[in-house]
């Protein structure tokens, strides 16, 4: 599968959490369903990032990656998910 956007799951809770991840990516919005990462609308929101990648192999950048790994860490995110354009 060719990933090109990631999708994270928030705690409802966390009124800042778009601010805090914009920090780390500025691409990531919020206010989605996160229907790849399944999040649960009853207590999570959807937020969605961009990928960056080698147009030819789909291989996501090491930047990309270090940027979701500290995402990762963050307390108030429960899952991540990788999506592609349909």
């Amino acid at each position: 599968m060719k990933y090109e956007f990631y999708e994270v799951c928030v705690n409802k809770k966390v009124a800042d959490a778009e601010k805090q991840l914009q920090a780390i990516d500025k691409t990531i919005y919020c206010g989605v369903v996160g229907g790849f990462a399944k999040c649960d609308q009853t207590y999570e929101i959807g937020c969605h990032g961009d990928l960056d990648f080698d147009d030819e192999t789909k291989t996501i950048s090491d930047w990309k990656w270090g940027q979701i790994c500290e995402i990762s860490k963050l307390n108030f995110v429960t899952k991540i998910g990788g999506g592609h354009w349909l």
